[in-house]
């Protein structure tokens, strides 16, 4: 546990490789929760009552908190009873996170509403949260990836987290970390829009369907 790696500004591991761990926990909860809810919910009629818009916005934020609530938790747990650092600003912190999550929900519910089948859903995102961890550049750095993989890291949303986080809790500041909030907030608006315009769509043919049956 006491192994340094390239880029670990402590001699632990353990505090140099945890906290990613919590934070792609929570991703793939927002993912596979969110997703399921919306894809059981829409494709379940729940929808269909003529308060979308109100039930799309209460399932939304409920989702987001209580993810970023499960951050806030793991955060305390594990410099309360593990001792690993933390040195950052709290409240910037606490911004990133919010935003990230912002970013995810939004994908998630996107991929929810483009399956047609449960199984599909599944496999994509079982599929992606692997992968996402491994190129994020929170295990090998990106000096050590081939370009194309590079790339693909860049277009994921955890690998803007991963290493400011760590930067945060282990250093105490990133000098990237608010563009990449700003990149998070305009990532999440454009997603949210595409989100709601693909939900209007779905809801539209769905009740169209309803009626002509």
């Amino acid at each position: 546990m006491s192994v340094r790696t390239y880029g670990n500004p402590t001699q632990s591991y353990l505090e140099f490789y945890v906290y990613g761990v919590m934070l792609m926990a929570t991703q793939i909860g927002m993912i596979m929760g969110f997703s399921m809810s919306m894809y059981e919910d829409f494709n379940g009629g729940f929808f269909d009552n003529g308060n979308a818009e109100k039930i799309l916005a209460a399932k939304s934020i409920f989702y987001l908190f209580m993810s970023f609530g499960s951050i806030v938790l793991g955060m305390f747990f594990l410099s309360a009873l593990f001792n690993l650092p933390f040195k950052g600003d709290l409240f910037m912190t606490m911004i990133l996170c919010l935003a990230f999550l912002f970013v995810v929900e939004n994908l998630s519910g996107i991929a929810a509403l483009y399956f047609r089948t449960k199984i599909g859903l599944c496999q994509c995102m079982v599929f992606y949260t692997l992968p996402a961890f491994l190129i994020s550049g929170y295990i090998w750095p990106e000096i050590g990836m081939f370009d194309a993989v590079k790339w693909l890291s860049f277009l994921q949303p955890v690998h803007y987290i991963a290493m400011d986080f760590r930067d945060l809790t282990l250093v105490g500041k990133n000098a990237d970390i608010r563009s990449h909030v700003e990149i998070f907030w305009v990532g999440g608006a454009l997603t949210l829009m595409t989100f709601y315009a693909l939900f209007r769509y779905k809801l539209a043919q769905r009740l169209k369907r309803s009626n002509f049956v």
